[in-house]
Order: structure tokens, then C-alpha cells, then sequence
């Protein structure tokens, strides 16, 4: 392009046999659509546009009406329109194949859709520039359905040219058919024969596999025997352990609970005796502080009349009665509070035990390892064994202090192993 030439705005392809649209202002877009509307104005005239029973000259006016007043936005705002512009013009000349188009009086399309107008009049041309605009062509006007033939055939390339090139086309068809014909002829004579010997091939080979296939089956059929007698000696087996699993799950969900609430039970105790060893034993240091200061405010001599006097000996026996009473009591109460913990202990660890024992029970039935009779003897009287009552019995020597002696006679006597 010569330096000279100003530099188009944008470019929109009209289609065939026509030069791309290159505005270089936004009145040559103005113009060209003037330009456009009076080339089509005699199909926006009453016959085409109500009787020809289509309604492309209508979508045509509306189209052009609508891009002219978008041109005028673009002569008033040429760059915040320039794209709307060059999309609405896209679109309408250059949209994708298989949507409708306005045909460019310049183009290839427009040029026929003139030359049948001029030959055959408007309603004619209407019809025609129905399948060329990619629109609806169904109607029952005479004219418009050869109108619309006509741009049918100019679409597909049938022109009067055709039929020449049409014949010449077919003779050479009709050479190659005939050549083709005759070597297909020979060829199949030459596959059925060889099919035939493939067939008889394929009968004797089948044959064969047959008997192949007959022998198999007798070893498969005996090797599926034993599968099967294994496959039910396994399911047997799986169901006696289930059922015996069935049977001894009742005994691990009740020692479970038991476990779970001897557990509970102990830690309350546990808390209880933790709560009473910290209260008594203050309190019992408070108590014998006490007694320890009334013992020696009365073992101090009161002078009355001039004579010394102190408290009888008995003062003294009644106050350390007192603090051995009251320490034995504590003492006992304690003991008590620590042996229902130790027994709630004993029993929630024994329910545990049991628990396991019946899981590792069932988990060694479902491993097939207790087939033997004594096995399942020794392990089933260890689980079934009596319950322990968790009472902690007195094992070691006796206390022989005078403490000891009382807390055995305030607990019932002493213990005999």
C-alpha cells in the first residue's frame, strides 16, 4: 500500500466475488450502506415484501435500518463504536456457516439474485434470496418456489454449464465401473475359491478343537469337583465359626459393659478416698493438735492457797483415749474407702481380661487355629471361670499396736487367711 493511502479503519469480507469492505471513515460505512439499501429497495416494495410468502425481504430491511442508524453512532463516535460497528457488519456479511446473511449487492450472490429479477421479476428474485440469506423458504407462491430453486441450484453450483460437465463427468464414471466391474469379477472368483478351501480348513480345524475343547472340559469338570468340595468344606468351616462368634459375642459386649463400669466405679472411688485422705488427715491434725495443748495446759501446776496442784493422771489417759479413738476411726474409714477402690480395680481389670480373652478366642477360631478339643477345653474354662467378688482380703501380719487391734475389732474380728 502506497504511503500516500490512508489506512483503512477495519476490514469485513462481503462474501464471494466481491472486494473486502476497507472504510477509512466512518461516512464511507454511511455511504456504503445508502449504497446497499437502494440496491435492495425494489425488495423492500409491497409484493415481496407481503406476498411472496417469505420473510427475507422484511429480515433484510430490518437488518440494513438497523446497521445505518449504528453508522450514524459512528460518524458521531468513531472509536467507542468502532467495534460494535465492525462486529454488527461481521456479522451481518461474514457470519459462521450455516447462519443467516445479508447478500452485498457486489457480491457473486447478489449479482445472480439481479440477473433472475431482470429476467424473471421481483418475486422470483425474492425467492432466491431466501436460500442464498441462509432463511426460511417455505411457501406455496409459485414464483417464489422457483425463485427459490433457482438460488438453490446457484448454491450447489448447477448452472447451464453444468450438464456438459455433468455428462462428460459420467461417461468417465462409466469407463471406470466397467473396468472396476471386470477386475472385481475375477477377483471374486478368485476369493470364493479360496474361501471355499478356507472353510473346509476351518471344519476340520474345528473338529479338532472340539475334541481339544471335550478333553479339557473333563479335566476342568474334575478339577472343579475338588474346588467345590473345598469351597464347601471352607464355607463349613466359616459358618461354625461364625455361629460359635454369634454365640460368644454376647459374653464380650457384657464384659465389656462390666469392664467399663467397674472402671468408672474405681476412679470414683479413687477420687473419694483421695478427697477423705487429704480432709482427715487435716482434720485429725487440727483434732490431736488440740488434745496436745488441753494435755499441757493441764500438766502445768495451778498454785491455789499457796499449794501446787496438777490434773489428775486420768485427764491425761481420757485425752490420748481420744486422739487414738478418733485416728483409729479415721484410719478404718480410710481403709475402707481404699479397699472398694482396689476391688472395683480388681474387677474391671478382671472383666478386661475376660474381654480379650474371648476376642483372642475368636480370632484364633476364625484362623482355624483351635481344631483341637483340649485347646478349646483349656481356653474356655480360663474364660468361664468363676467371677471373683473384687473384695481385697488381708494377707500380711497382723497389727499388733493398739490401733490395729481396735480398727480389727471395729472391721469384724481378725482376718484368717
Amino acid at each position: 500500500m502506497p504511503d500516500n493511502m490512508p489506512t483503512p479503519l477495519f476490514e469485513v469480507n462481503l462474501g464471494t466475488g466481491a472486494v473486502p469492505f476497507r472504510p477509512t471513515t466512518a461516512k464511507e460505512v454511511v455511504d456504503f450502506l445508502d449504497t446497499e439499501q437502494a440496491a435492495w429497495s425494489w425488495a423492500f416494495e409491497s409484493e415481496p415484501m407481503t406476498q411472496s410468502g417469505i420473510d427475507t425481504p422484511n429480515q433484510f430491511h430490518l437488518q440494513l435500518k438497523q446497521l445505518r442508524r449504528l453508522a450514524n453512532q459512528f460518524v458521531n463516535d468513531p472509536a467507542g463504536v468502532r467495534d460494535q460497528m465492525v462486529g454488527a457488519l461481521t456479522q451481518a456479511y461474514s457470519p459462521q456457516p450455516g447462519q443467516p446473511r445479508l447478500i452485498a449487492s457486489a457480491s457473486e450472490g447478489g449479482a445472480f439474485v439481479f440477473s433472475i429479477r431482470e429476467s424473471m421479476g421481483n418475486m422470483v428474485a425474492a425467492g432466491a434470496m431466501a436460500p442464498l440469506a441462509i432463511r426460511p423458504s417455505s411457501t406455496s407462491v409459485p414464483a417464489v418456489q422457483l425463485g427459490v430453486l433457482a438460488g438453490t441450484a446457484h448454491l450447489l453450483g448447477i448452472n447451464p454449464k453444468t450438464s456438459a460437465a455433468v455428462k462428460k463427468a459420467f461417461e468417465g464414471t462409466r469407463t471406470k465401473l466397467e473396468t472396476a466391474f471386470s477386475t472385481y469379477d475375477s477377483r471374486f472368483t478368485q476369493l470364493h475359491n479360496e474361501g471355499a478351501n478356507l472353510i473346509n480348513y476351518q471344519i476340520r480345524r474345528g473338529k479338532a478343537l472340539a475334541r481339544l475343547a471335550l478333553r479339557k472340559q473333563k479335566k476342568l469338570g474334575h478339577a472343579l469337583s475338588v474346588q467345590m468340595t473345598d469351597a464347601v468344606a471352607d464355607l463349613k468351616a466359616v459358618e461354625a465359626a461364625y455361629r460359635e462368634q454369634m454365640a460368644l459375642r454376647a459374653p464380650v459386649e457384657y464384659w465389656r459393659s462390666k469392664a467399663s463400669a467397674h472402671e468408672g466405679k474405681a476412679k470414683r472411688q479413687q477420687k473419694w478416698a483421695s478427697i477423705y485422705g487429704v480432709t482427715a488427715t487435716v482434720i485429725l491434725l487440727i483434732g490431736l493438735s488440740c488434745l496436745a495443748y488441753y494435755a499441757l495446759k493441764a500438766a502445768t501446776p495451778v498454785v491455789i492457797g499457796g499449794q501446787p496442784y496438777t490434773a489428775p493422771t486420768a485427764v491425761f489417759f481420757i485425752l490420748a483415749t481420744i486422739g487414738v479413738v478418733a485416728s483409729t476411726i479415721a484410719f478404718w474409714v480410710g481403709r475402707i474407702f481404699v479397699r472398694l477402690y482396689l476391688s472395683e480395680l480388681h474387677l474391671g481389670m478382671d472383666a478386661r481380661e475376660r474381654e480379650t480373652m474371648v476376642q483372642t478366642y475368636l480370632a484364633l477360631i476364625a484362623e482355624q487355629a483351635m481344631e483341637g478339643t483340649d485347646d478349646r477345653h483349656i481356653v474356655l474354662s480360663s474364660l468361664f471361670r468363676p467371677t471373683a467378688d473384687g473384695i481385697v482380703k488381708e494377707e500380711g501380719p497382723q497389727d499388733p499396736s493398739l490401733a490395729g487391734v481396735l480398727a480389727r475389732v471395729l472391721d469384724g474380728g481378725p482376718k484368717r487367711p
